[in-house]
């Protein structure tokens, strides 16, 4: 895990070299597209997309179904 330092781009270096890989899941991450396309939406409000992650954080089914 990440730890902060006192050199500013020391830090930048170790958050890339922990975060700057290929997913280990891309087919989860393709399957997860169309639900968070649909949240998070170009005519979504900001009131809608906050009601739709509600109900997704209530959801029993982590993948959630995407409307």
């Amino acid at each position: 895990m990440y730890s902060s330092s006192n050199d500013p781009h020391q830090d930048i270096n170790a958050l890339l070299a922990e975060y700057g890989h290929d997913p280990e899941s891309e087919s989860q991450l393709k399957s997860l597209l169309p639900r968070i396309i649909s949240t998070f939406g170009p005519n979504k409000s900001v009131e809608e997309i906050i009601e739709k992650l509600k109900s997704h954080q209530l959801s029993a089914d982590p993948k959630g179904e995407y409307n």
